[in-house]
């Protein structure tokens, strides 16, 4: 039930379709759960577990090659990653955030780069 309930909501989550696919596709791996349960009290019962098995192996296969996106809009005051390079004793840091703040959401953006000597 729990593996089923994952599959479905992962299906949900990420499929890049429009809503009514997503909830198409959604909606059959949740039927498809129902008749493995309803097939465990019967002859089918091999059958069932199998197909339960090979589409939530699918599922599984998907879901590890969704990759986060590098481009996705973010706010400002997170939009840049810092970066740094070692050369010899030296540390430089790159998009260090040092932002004048005025409130939670008002403040002005400063990237600055740093450099530090390591002993």
């Amino acid at each position: 039930m729990l593996a089923s309930a994952w599959a479905s909501l992962a299906i949900w989550y990420r499929l890049p379709d429009p809503a009514f696919a997503r909830a198409l596709v959604a909606g059959l791996f949740a039927l498809l759960r129902l008749c493995t349960i309803v097939a465990l009290f019967s002859r089918w019962r091999l059958q069932a577990g199998l197909a339960f098995a090979f589409f939530f192996i699918v599922t599984i296969g998907w879901w590890s090659t969704i990759h986060p996106s590098a481009y996705a809009e973010w706010a400002p005051d997170v939009a840049r990653q810092v970066t740094g390079t070692v050369t010899g004793d030296m540390l430089t840091l790159t998009d260090v955030r040092n932002f004048d703040w005025r409130s939670n959401t008002d403040f002005t953006e400063h990237w600055t780069t740093r450099t530090y000597d390591l002993p």
